[in-house]
């Protein structure tokens, strides 16, 4: 039976979370690859298949709730899409796959190599996204492949997300909003970190042409897809991605010039969309998170992975801007339940109630172990 009562109590928490408006911290379970390991899949299956590991998803999260009480969201909608095809899509990188590059048990992983030459940022600027990100694809995936995992989603996504909705499940971030995201994580991927970084020292000012140009036509979309969704409340926010774009990684110089820039205009296509903008923010960005509030309070979530100082990102930001973090991956991995309760009830009590979700770090690792996990969520709802 449809639990739409749960769903939209769920719904009007995680509101209140991202207003700063909630009494108690909120629980979001984040973590592609432990669910459907601890529901009986390898990886290579997950891969394979994966619209039977979103509805893993869904059953992981029902699992927890019966050991652990509420989970109050899941962190984004478990599509059916093919997770190599996506981060393909991400970084324009070759993604090697367990079960076929990988054991069958490995985690996917993004192979760090170079696959456009310097010379190919004229292509971009003189014959524009399309026809350079169409050039490229094809080095980095089968197209018979990638076309497949397109259909399966096309196929499968309304039926997954329906049935996520009547378990009561919200979805924080969903498919249905593209961000036009920082052009700066595409070009590292597709040129190497090693390649692209030194690009930045010696062609800064040619970076952001063809940045500019990245960026438009990702803007162009984001409003196609935003424009669809603006009255639909169910749909709450998209992900603006920062990997390769963490102060800690770069100069000063070349972060306000090729990221931040990109960044808070995204943001702010969202917001002029109704929708709250969830930025995952991976690596330390202590240097530059004040300037997050250059964004509107209540208004933005800081998906944090346990890099950035939770608690010197309170300080900066005042109360009134929505957190979600950040428990490590090696104590997921690693840790006894007992040290994973000290860990959030500490996390909790520092920070504050208002406006925190409490999951993993980026994302819980394969290896998390169950009790781990049961844990953290428990540990959430038992706070006082």
């Amino acid at each position: 039976m449809a639990d739409y009562d749960k769903f939209n109590a769920n719904l009007d928490l995680v509101y209140q979370t991202i207003h700063c408006e909630n009494e108690r911290p909120v629980s979001c379970y984040m973590g592609t690859a432990p669910a459907p390991i601890q529901m009986g899949m390898t990886l290579a299956e997950f891969v394979a298949d994966p619209v039977r590991g979103a509805y893993a998803q869904y059953d992981y999260v029902k699992r927890l709730e019966e050991e652990a009480g509420p989970v109050g969201c899941i962190d984004s909608d478990p599509m059916g899409f093919n997770i190599a095809a996506y981060l393909t899509l991400l970084w324009l990188s070759k993604i090697q796959r367990p079960g076929i590059e990988l054991p069958e048990t490995s985690l996917w992983q993004v192979q760090e190599k170079k696959i456009m030459e310097k010379d190919e940022y004229d292509v971009l600027l003189t014959q524009g996204y399309e026809t350079w990100f169409n050039s490229l694809l094809p080095k980095v995936i089968d197209m018979e492949y990638f076309g497949n995992a397109l259909k399966v989603f096309g196929e499968n996504v309304d039926a997954i997300r329906k049935k996520g909705r009547e378990m009561g499940i919200v979805s924080i971030n969903s498919p249905d909003i593209l961000s036009a995201n920082v052009p700066f994580e595409i070009l590292c991927g597709v040129r190497s970190m090693s390649a692209f970084y030194m690009d930045c020292y010696k062609m800064i000012d040619k970076l952001v042409e063809v940045s500019d140009i990245i960026f438009a036509a990702n803007k162009a979309s984001a409003q196609r897809a935003l424009e669809a969704v603006k009255d639909d409340r169910k749909v709450v926010s998209g992900w603006i991605g920062g990997w390769r774009t963490a102060s800690a990684m770069l100069s000063p110089k070349i972060w306000d010039k090729l990221v931040w820039p990109y960044m808070k205009a995204s943001g702010e296509q969202m917001l002029s969309y109704g929708k709250n903008p969830t930025f995952h923010l991976d690596q330390s960005w202590d240097r530059d998170i004040h300037r997050f509030a250059e964004f509107p309070e209540k208004s933005i979530i800081l998906n944090l992975d346990g890099m950035t100082d939770m608690r010197e990102t309170r300080k900066k930001l005042g109360e009134n801007y929505c957190l979600m973090g950040d428990v490590p991956a090696p104590l997921l991995a690693t840790g006894t339940p007992e040290e994973v309760r000290d860990y959030v009830t500490k996390l909790i009590d520092d920070l504050g109630p208002k406006g925190l979700f409490i999951t993993a770090g980026c994302d819980a690792p394969g290896n998390t172990k169950h009790e781990n996990m049961v844990a953290m969520f428990k540990a959430t709802n038992d706070w006082k």
